[in-house]
């Protein structure tokens, strides 16, 4: 039965679309979220039409949405279906039947849990019209309104305020304090006026150094001379004669118109450039000192997934830029998933020309289906389901993170979360079978009679390679092959290559015939057996190429979660994410006792997609909690260590960040989560065993100055540089019945209001505790160099 669309969500539909009279125009789309509570919650989709006249039932509406678990709960007048992954369809139940005007259809769906994040709202709707015939005649963007008026009140705001009001703002700073923080430094009388004009002087060793600082300096408004007039002179020295604690450590010495950095690497000498740029994007005055500096790890990485969501070339190079200036040194570029492949192969076009788009498709011959918010345009180069590197663009990355110290890590996940590629291989064999079998079969990766039933964990039941057939392993070395050649035409480094391995659905190759023969050809019990075969034979390949395998931690483990003997002779590159010590067994320092190569990237201090925090409309995954600039500062990677494990220290060679993208589309949200969320990592990943480790008072300090250091130095220039940086929002705290509210940021305002309404920079401005009076909320915000935060909003009861 049809319904008349009720109460307020009629009104605006009716005032808004009154002149619809298009086709295109006809439908819309309202999702809409009801009986919300901590156990669970019901959505409603409604489709409902515009017009003043009735419309046929002869459409189907596309949409994605994060995978989440449901029943249907009433289903009188759609139907809809999990197409894959996270992209869904909705139907008309009576295809005969019209929809009246201004009227409605709806479906009930009733989800076992509550709702947590705006990223788990329907995206990128679009509509197919069918002909008489059912063909399809025409595909739209579909109209999406989201009516979530359910209770979304942060359950942090008190939390965030007691952080706050620990943090310490009469902490002094001066030119050396930077992040990372500097191991030593020693200052002395009197102050450096460079007055803005440099000479620059460098050994032979370092000339990439030296004209990396003149383009620095020259950018930032610095004059450069050319004829040795500057006033402030730069020296660039190679230097055997100090103590080096490793290749990185270089010396910083300010004085009366010089400055000296000294090195025995080029890269110790890119770090010092580092500190002394970043000391004169605040002042061209700079204290006298001498500073003495190092890495304690020489794995200072960041993950970027750039297969879910694409980043443009030119972003990648603006990101490699920024986080070189951090002294991070590893881009790990995860750049094959299920839902695109990002490089092109030469001689497997099909990876790019499909697999790199995402749009509307039935049977995925010409693109991948949408997801993660892509819709149905293949053609748009705005959107991030769509793009690829080509050869020449990889190699100008490579060149450009060379150039910078920044060692780059390719991943090709596999032989899970391999979808893309799976997809792509299908094309290329129904392109040539007709013609030439051979060809055909030559890079499939699939078993077509394989009826194995399984999900993973983005509830895909086709993405996993088939470990048994030949051509998988053609199709994985001329992959690795094409981008060895990649890096040697780049002339870049390249002495891993990870190869993912995570998260392989239970249930793969159980029921393939060709994977089932192999095994008890082969004289294998189980799939466990099959899959070590795959990394074995992998790891083979890899090392006769004299590169190092690396994945996540599933690769050195068992199902049970033990380390796999299978290679206790071969050092494996181990990105363990699930590694604290309150975590079961502690699976990164067993790894490490196996003499594998350990970098941190765990879950709760270094997954940067995750939400800054639980406030409901913070875009981010929460599966893994929340982390915030803080969360990543407090990362301790030695912890759980004692003085006598000293080899298993030695192979923790450093930690990583990982930005994933299922809930990021576009670089305005990668530059969110990063900024300044980043900066805790970047501190640690240089300074992993900070002196406040079991003091909590030397904590507290010492966070306070990480805090500050943040709000008047970085974030200041990030701004100006148009980077979209995230501002914290405001805490919120009733006290003796009067509302207190604080920032983390000292010179900042907070705007509030108490009659329901969003603040903006005309709103009351906070300046003493509230007296509560006759209202039951107040928001607030914080505002700060243009820039404003969420909303905080509290309920008084």
């Amino acid at each position: 039965m049809r319904r008349k669309i009720v109460h307020f969500l009629s009104l605006i539909l009716i005032l808004f679309f009154s002149s619809c009279s298009t086709k295109e125009e006809a439908l819309q789309l309202v999702w809409k979220i009801e009986s919300a509570n901590g156990q669970g919650y019901l959505e409603t989709f409604y489709v409902i039409n515009n017009t003043n006249k009735p419309v046929e039932n002869n459409w189907t509406i596309y949409f994605s949405q994060l995978p989440h678990y449901f029943e249907v709960s009433h289903q009188e007048e759609l139907s809809i279906e999990q197409i894959s992954g996270s992209y869904y369809k909705i139907n008309p139940l009576k295809k005969d039947d019209l929809i009246g005007k201004q009227d409605s259809l709806k479906i009930v769906l009733s989800v076992p849990y509550g709702p947590n994040s705006c990223s788990f709202y329907p995206e990128s709707p679009f509509i197919v019209y069918h002909d008489k015939n059912g063909s399809d005649s025409l595909v739209v963007d579909l109209p999406l309104i989201i009516d979530d008026t359910h209770n979304q009140i942060c359950p942090s705001n008190s939390i965030i305020y007691d952080f706050n009001q620990k943090l310490n703002s009469n902490i002094a700073l001066n030119s050396s304090d930077l992040i990372p923080s500097l191991k030593k430094v020693d200052v002395k009388q009197g102050v450096c006026k460079t007055k803005n004009s440099f000479n620059i002087l460098s050994d032979s060793h370092f000339i990439n150094e030296s004209n990396l600082l003149k383009q620095s300096l020259i950018e930032k408004k610095h004059k450069v001379s050319s004829t040795g007039d500057g006033h402030t002179t730069i020296k660039l020295l190679y230097n055997t004669d100090e103590a080096y604690v490793n290749e990185e450590h270089y010396f910083l010495i300010i004085s009366d118109s010089l400055i000296t950095i000294k090195g025995q690497t080029a890269h110790a000498i890119f770090n010092g450039i580092q500190s002394l740029l970043t000391m004169l994007e605040h002042s061209p005055d700079l204290l006298y000192m001498s500073i003495s500096d190092y890495p304690d790890l020489l794995h200072r990485g960041l993950m970027i997934d750039v297969a879910r969501n694409f980043v443009s070339k030119e972003n990648l190079l603006k990101l490699i830029n920024t986080i070189s200036s951090y002294k991070l040194n590893v881009l790990h570029l995860h750049l094959a998933d299920d839902e695109g492949w990002r490089l092109k192969i030469p001689g497997l076009e099909e990876l790019t020309e499909i697999a790199s788009k995402r749009g509307y498709t039935t049977d995925e011959s010409t693109c991948l289906y949408p997801a993660y918010g892509s819709g149905w345009d293949v053609h748009n180069t705005q959107n991030a389901g769509n793009g690829f590197y080509s050869r020449n663009d990889f190699i100008e990355i490579l060149q450009y993170a060379k150039q910078r110290h920044v060692r780059v890590i390719p991943e090709i996940d596999m032989p899970g979360h391999s979808r893309a590629a799976i997809k792509a291989m299908n094309v290329r064999y129904n392109k040539f079978i007709d013609t030439d079998r051979v060809k055909a079969e030559e890079y499939l990766l699939t078993d077509f009679e394989d009826r194995s039933v399984y999900k993973s964990a983005q509830d895909y039941n086709d993405n996993v390679l088939n470990a048994a057939l030949p051509s998988t392993y053609r199709f994985m070395e001329k992959v690795i092959n094409e981008v060895i050649s990649i890096y040697q035409d780049a002339d870049a480094p390249l002495d891993v290559f990870h190869i993912g391995g995570d998260e392989v659905p239970r249930g793969a190759w159980t029921d393939s015939p060709i994977a089932q023969d192999f095994m008890q050809k082969n004289g294998m019990a189980s799939t466990k057996e099959l899959s070590d075969y795959f990394y074995k034979k992998l790891n083979t390949f890899l090392l006769a190429k004299g590169l190092i395998m690396a994945g996540w931690q599933e690769i050195a483990l068992t199902p049970e979660h033990k380390v796999n003997p299978l290679f206790k002779n071969n050092k494996l590159q181990v990105n363990c994410w699930y590694t604290t010590p309150q975590m079961e067994d502690n699976l990164a320092l067993e790894l490490a006792r196996a003499g594998h190569n350990i970098i941190l990237s765990n879950v709760t201090n270094l997954y940067l997609d995750l939400s800054y925090n639980d406030n409901y409309n913070e875009p981010g995954h929460r599966w893994g909690g929340t982390v915030n600039q803080f969360t990543s500062f407090d990362f301790l990677p030695y912890e759980g260590l004692d003085k006598n494990q000293a080899a298993v220290k030695e192979n923790i060679k450093g930690i990583q960040g990982q930005l994933w993208a299922e809930t990021i589309r576009n670089f305005e949200m990668t530059e969110y989560l990063l900024f300044p969320k980043l900066l805790g990592l970047v501190e640690r990943a240089w300074n992993a065993s900070p002196s406040w480790e079991t003091d909590d008072n030397l904590y507290c300090s010492a966070v306070s100055k990480f805090n500050k250091i943040i709000n008047t130095k970085y974030l200041p220039y990030l701004i100006s540089k148009q980077v979209n940086v995230r501002i914290d929002q405001p805490g919120i705290k009733m006290i003796d019945d009067k509302i207190y509210m604080n920032s983390n940021i000292e010179q900042s305002e907070i705007r509030y209001t108490t009659d329901g309404s969003t603040p903006d920079q005309n709103s009351l401005l906070w300046t003493e505790p509230i007296s509560i009076n006759n209202f039951k909320q107040v928001k607030s915000k914080v505002f700060y160099l243009n820039k404003s935060s969420r909303t905080s909003v509290f309920e008084i009861k």
